[in-house]
């Protein structure tokens, strides 16, 4: 029988002005073993992940602001949070 493991990324993203859109992203990620840990996103984060056998199995968003005065964002700092989970046989080894 085939085992997976399980790599989780979040994303949160804020609105950090309301009279000029300013966001700020945090992204975090749970890989198999270590405690969730803050990450910087390099771009193609995703490629990466495929690149080291990781697949995508899903991706949801937990949180989001419905209507208000910008796109959605009734005021600052409220989050918007993404999050994608990713599986690859046990036996790839590698890790982001």
């Amino acid at each position: 029988m085939k085992r997976w493991e399980y790599l989780v990324v979040r994303l949160e993203r804020s609105l950090l002005d309301m009279s000029a859109p300013a966001f700020e992203e945090q992204y975090w990620i749970s890989r198999p073993g270590p405690e969730l840990s803050e990450f910087q996103a390099p771009s193609g984060w995703r490629n990466q992940l495929g690149a080291e056998g990781w697949e995508q199995v899903s991706h949801v968003l937990l949180e989001n602001t419905v209507g208000g005065p910008l796109r959605g964002w009734p005021q600052v700092g409220t989050p918007v949070t993404q999050e994608w989970t990713f599986k690859r046989p046990l036996d790839s080894g590698g890790f982001l």
